[in-house]
């Protein structure tokens, strides 16, 4: 298993924009080297080939407009803002494509949840998994 804490909010796929040069660009390209970088001491030999699980906690910054005892109150709480759950999928997986794993569609299984915290960070967890009897 591999687990990786990545400080700081969370962040989440941007769509590509059009370039003035009639190309588009990826805004997000930044932010997936950053989330690479974190998984650098993780990063095997040959990327993954297995089935794998993914679990994705997102803890976004209290807002600093909320006074200490509402941000003590929602410490741990889910966040039911945006960005969407599956945008900040998105940039993570698409970081990691050809460098951990194969493809993202090895992924199989994936959980990720949203919270409040006075501590911002992301958490990813990764697992190979066996395919499983029906």
């Amino acid at each position: 298993m591999i687990e990786v804490i990545i400080p700081g909010d969370p962040v989440s796929q941007k769509r590509h924009r059009d370039s003035k040069h009639g190309g588009k660009y990826d805004p997000s390209k930044k932010d997936k080297k950053r989330i690479r970088n974190f998984f650098l001491p993780h990063k095997p030999t040959e990327p993954l080939e297995c089935l794998l699980k993914v679990d994705i906690y997102a803890f976004f910054r209290t807002p600093t407009s909320w006074s200490g005892v509402k941000k003590k109150r929602s410490e741990g709480k889910y966040r039911p803002k945006t960005p969407d759950v599956d945008n900040i999928e998105k940039i993570i997986y698409d970081a990691l494509n050809k460098y951990i794993y194969v493809d993202d569609s090895q992924i199989v299984r994936s959980v990720t949840e949203k919270y409040y915290s006075v501590q911002p960070c992301t958490v990813i967890k990764i697992e190979s998994i066996q395919q499983d009897k029906i």
